[in-house]
């Protein structure tokens, strides 16, 4: 940690604060957790006892700091921004020197997601970042954890790595399946029309994974392809490429209301309309 010069505040979240800091002439960002995170600042509020607010306020986010750090051994994605190193010390969350500080996480570096940029990229980035996020997608629901819910799943939370985007936030992730009942009098069922099985809705963090990445960027990555955007694509390749989009896109906003959830299927589908071009 002694050889990371931190050169700017990157912003601060509701657990952690993010550094830019340069390693061996890279850019990396450095997490660390400081009274100044929005959980903690809130908590401090909230506390009239100097004592006991100095034990109580850092105790989530350093819990939450941990899982992620666990959680970030055990996954590994192209599509998960890679943790390069961390350090746990204690408790301590008042020192900003890096070899102070009770619990550092170092990660690589990533640009923030430019929506409206997206939208303007060429079909053939656009669909490689869809499939990518279809890849991710399907790693979570077979992940070494079992079916991984992403929650807290924004655009804030994903990051380009040159032509990679990658899920960079992993405070709420989670391999719990919301829980259901099956009796039929004064049954709490399932949402996004998924079947209850022995008290869990069973399918429900694939399918809650697929519709927020839709939200998020597929409506913008599949959207149909004007003619005059790609000249060096015959036209009849992007008239067949926007007719099978359009199925693809189709299924993806039914998620709602459908019985299923194909990850796997969509990513297929993906792939091949790509290799069209």
């Amino acid at each position: 940690m002694h050889e990371i010069n931190v050169t700017q505040v990157l912003g601060e979240g509701g657990f952690k604060t993010g550094l830019l800091g340069v390693y061996q002439g890279r850019n990396v960002v450095v997490k660390i957790i400081t009274d100044e995170a929005i959980v903690i600042a809130e908590c401090y509020k909230a506390l009239t006892n100097i004592s006991q607010w100095q034990v109580r306020c850092p105790a989530i986010p350093l819990m939450y700091m941990m899982k992620e750090i666990l959680l970030l051994l055990q996954l590994k994605h192209p599509n998960i921004l890679d943790l390069l190193g961390f350090c746990v010390r204690g408790e301590d969350i008042f020192s900003m020197s890096l070899q102070e500080h009770g619990m550092i996480a170092v990660y690589e570096y990533g640009e923030t997601v430019d929506l409206s940029d997206m939208g303007k990229w060429p079909i053939s980035r656009r669909l490689d970042t869809a499939i990518q996020l279809l890849d991710l997608a399907v790693y979570a629901e077979r992940s070494p954890m079992g079916s991984l819910r992403l929650g807290d799943m924004r655009c804030s939370n994903f990051l380009m790595v040159g032509s990679r985007i990658k899920f960079s936030d992993l405070d709420y992730v989670t391999a719990e399946e919301i829980h259901c009942t099956s009796m039929a009098t004064g049954s709490k069922r399932c949402r996004l029309n998924v079947p209850c099985v022995e008290n869990r809705c069973r399918g429900y963090n694939a399918k809650f994974n697929l519709i927020e990445m839709n939200k998020l960027f597929l409506v913008t990555l599949l959207r149909p392809t004007r003619l005059e955007e790609e000249t060096k694509t015959p036209d009849r390749i992007i008239k067949a490429v926007n007719t099978r989009l359009h199925s693809v896109r189709s299924e993806l906003n039914a998620l709602n209301v459908s019985e299923s959830c194909n990850s796997t299927g969509i990513y297929w589908k993906l792939v091949n309309i790509r290799n069209m071009l």
